[in-house]
């Protein structure tokens, strides 16, 4: 269900590849001819696109057909299609620096562009394609009975011949949570389409391959498909080439390949982007660490917003209009987006005084859509409004009206000096615009400089287009040094960000349903496609439930090859879960000298309290490294202080770790006394600590309740007790004292009064006198002999 839900965003994408290049590149890019036309006479003449990176994409399906129907022929591997020349038409050589040109005209810059798109592809009287785009518009709605109704619609259109509906409804059959699950039904819709050389059914077919979904496993022809699908510009599959070039799976790990990939879906994500919501919204829950016991944190319903709107809104409270207005506008919580409830409630915001209201529907204004017609004039004035209020939201609004000449005449010089302000009242917005203007040369000179600074304000900020922009700039060493490495990270971040990331929102609500085969499918997807919070939440499933899609031998190596990944893009928890795999052998075979090297890197690197108690209790007993008392208390403690959840099971294990190490020390020297005949010499010392112990036996047998250890008061229940415990010290002092005279040492100064407030404190002065001579006999005795000093520090300890 979750793919079916990728393709209503991205329909522009495939009526692009079923059109033709040269007309499908024009209307891709028509929203932007309207603006920019006005714009790119002011680019020096020698600039140039990543176009070297865009003509790759010009492969004719009918390429496909040709080589599957080769292969069949000669029966070969299907990973011998996937040869170095094959691969080497994505690793496009690059012009200079100097000679490339920003790749794409940002869509947000111009609020008429994504409508312009969608009447574009509207005009045309096609049932089937209207059928398809209101039933993708349905599977993307939370409630179930409305997805009902738009697979419904989408078995209408494939049955008319879409092939769009089609690729939707196997998906739905690989999802299985509105469809019933049938992956043979899945298989057959993606190889019919495929053979005709879709890039829907491509990209399935690689899907199932690679994860083993309904067939046998193959990353050969996992590998190929994804291939082809990806060149035919599918934005699932370059995602999961870009990925897979990046980290050598199945391929050749290539960074110059994998930027080409990750840029293609990047610009698709770009292109899609509006003013009005300036990217999508991504919900990275990690299953590991959530109680999915928990209320419902993955949606909320409309009595929450009933329950909302009683205690809050109705009340006149405008910060709750304003924040009821922007969960309709943005369709936050998994609420749908309704424009007449968002409208209602912004003017009711704005009415109580709130700017970011009035910029927001300013905005709406200046955008348009089905329900609200645009209205410029209506725009400006709200515009205006928040600018009167302070508001940043407002300063930008009408910057971009300035920038564009919406309503209003153009006027480069004001656009800026608006975004200025709005920068400098920490507009994420704003800084990107700022950039933008210094990166164009729109009103200014061209100053990379400064585009680099602000685009990295933004992004600071979260304004993805900021960091499109700054992966371009480090792609083509555009006022910073050239970064492949840097470039491929920002490309996949913004493509990480594409409407198809609505999926991690909806497994989580399968999964919180109890509905965890479903997730588990629709995080594999993801996974397949290097998101990160995918790859962790599907070695989530697999390791905690039991599910009949996956053979239950199998569900732990799986579990450890998508830990493994999560823990190669940086996730300390997946390097942890890595470690513990290891170290009790799930999946793999015990290996403790793994599990500590997994442990270090969460540890050192990562700065993981687990890890780093995982390292001191190795370290304690020896596994998988040398037994190190120092180290296992250094860890404890690092453990202690990354965080306060490790206090109490870190310093329980440090109080072990002393009395172990003390004992094993005491025992190690008794042993050393035998072998070396010295018991005879050391039998005053051993006389002392069991007179010791016999004196702390006397004390825990006689004393009166309440025992207030802590205040140092103890009180014997009768004086015949309190006789036998001085006759007991007298006793010692003769035998002992006698033999070592001397001035008490001033180190055991703490000790003779920790012991002295323990005992000593007695109605009679004699008793105090004669129990203080024999500690400090006892005491003088200890450290003149360096190597007895332990006794008595364990004395201290007791």
């Amino acid at each position: 269900m979750g793919r079916v839900i990728l393709f209503s965003v991205i329909v522009l994408l495939f009526v692009h590849l079923l059109g033709g290049d040269e007309g499908n590149k024009k209307q891709a890019n028509s929203g932007h001819q309207s603006v920019e036309d006005k714009d790119t006479k002011q680019f020096d003449s020698n600039d140039k696109t990543l176009s070297s990176i865009q003509d790759t994409e010009d492969i004719d399906n009918k390429d496909f057909r040709q080589e599957v129907d080769s292969h069949k022929k000669s029966n070969n591997d299907p990973s011998e299609i996937v040869s170095e020349e094959n691969l080497g038409t994505v690793n496009v050589e690059r012009e200079s620096v100097e000679e490339q040109k920003t790749p794409i005209q940002n869509v947000a810059l111009n609020p008429n562009t994504v409508d312009n798109r969608k009447e574009h592809v509207t005009t045309e009287s096609d049932p089937a394609e209207d059928l398809y785009l209101e039933g993708s518009a349905h599977i993307w709605k939370w409630d179930k009975s409305v997805k009902k109704r738009g697979y419904a619609l989408l078995s209408e259109a494939a049955a008319k011949g879409n092939k769009k509906a089609q690729a939707d409804l196997a998906y739905g059959y690989l999802f299985g949570n509105i469809l019933e699950r049938n992956f043979t039904k899945a298989f057959e819709v993606f190889s019919d389409l495929a053979s005709q050389g879709d890039p829907g059914g491509q990209q399935g077919l690689g899907y199932m391959y690679s994860v083993g979904l309904g067939v046998n496993s193959s990353l050969s022809k996992a590998v190929l498909y994804y291939t082809f699908a990806a060149l035919g510009g599918h934005p699932y599959a370059q995602m999961a080439m870009g990925y897979r070039a990046t980290n050598g799976i199945g391929v050749a790990e290539n960074c110059e390949t994998a930027l080409s990939y990750y840029y293609r879906a990047a610009k698709k994500v770009a292109d899609e982007l509006v003013v009005l919501t300036g990217g999508q919204l991504v919900s990275k829950i990690r299953l590991i660490e959530e109680d999915t016991e928990a209320t419902n944190v993955y949606g909320v319903s409309e009595e929450d917003m009933v329950h909302y709107r009683d205690v809050f809104v109705d009340t006149g409270n405008a910060g709750a209009q304003l924040i009821l207005g922007m969960f309709y506008l943005y369709g936050y919580g998994g609420m749908d987006r309704n424009l007449e409830y968002a409208i209602e409630y912004l003017e009711q915001a704005a009415e109580g005084g709130v700017g970011a209201a009035n910029a927001l529907l300013g905005r709406i204004y200046a955008e348009g859509s089905k329900e609200v017609p645009k209205n410029f004039k209506k725009a400006i004035s709200y515009f205006q409004a928040a600018i009167q209020q302070k508001s940043p939201e407002g300063y930008t609004g009408m910057g971009i009206m300035l920038l564009h000449g919406t309503g209003v005449e153009q006027d480069y010089r004001k656009a800026m000096n608006h975004f200025q302000i709005a920068a400098e009242h920490g507009s994420a917005e704003g800084q990107y615009y700022m950039g933008l203007m210094y990166y164009k040369g729109y009103g200014v000179n061209k100053d990379f400089k400064k585009a680099l600074h602000y685009f990295q304000l933004a992004s600071q900020g979260g304004y993805i287009l900021a960091v499109y922009y700054l992966a371009e700039m480090h792609a083509e060493g555009k006022g910073v040094k050239r970064s492949c490495t840097l470039a491929v990270e920002f490309f996949k971040s913004v493509a990480e960000r594409g409407k198809w990331t609505q999926l991690l929102s909806e497994a989580q609500k399968l999964y919180a349903a109890e509905d965890a085969t479903s997730a588990l499918v629709i995080y594999l997807l993801l996974s397949e496609m290097g998101i990160e919070v995918a790859q962790s939440n599907a070695a989530y499933i697999l390791e905690q439930e039991k599910l009949d899609i996956v053979s239950e031998n199998e569900t732990l190596k799986r579990a450890l090859v998508l830990w493994s990944k999560a823990a190669a893009q940086g996730y300390s928890m997946a390097r942890v879960k890595l470690g513990d795999y290891y170290y009790y052998g799930f999946g793999t075979d015990v290996n403790h000298e793994a599990a500590v090297s997994q442990y270090r890197i969460a540890s050192d690197k990562l700065n993981n309290a687990q890890a780093m108690f995982n390292l001191g209790y190795m370290f304690e007993h020896g596994l998988g490294i040398n037994k190190e008392y120092h180290l296992a208390k250094r860890y404890y403690d690092m453990a202690t202080e990354a965080s306060t959840e490790a206090l109490v099971p870190a310093n329980l294990a440090l109080f072990k770790l002393n009395i172990v190490h003390y004992f094993s020390t005491f025992k190690e020297l008794l042993l050393h006394s035998f072998e070396n005949d010295t018991l005879v010499d050391n039998l005053d010392l051993l006389l002392i600590v069991g007179l010791t112990l016999l004196l702390i036996l006397v004390i825990m047998t006689s004393v009166s309740q309440p025992c207030q250890h802590l205040r140092g008061h103890l009180h014997f229940s009768s004086s015949a007790q309190c006789t036998w415990c001085t006759l007991v010290l007298y006793m010692g002092a003769l035998v002992v004292g006698t033999r070592h005279p001397g001035r008490l040492n001033k180190e055991a100064v703490p000790l003779l009064y920790s012991i002295g407030l323990l005992v000593g404190h007695t109605k009679s002065p004699t008793y105090s006198t004669v129990l203080l001579n024999f500690l400090s006999v006892v005491i003088h005795q200890a450290y003149m002999q360096p190597k007895h000093r332990l006794f008595i520090r364990l004395t201290a300890v007791v």
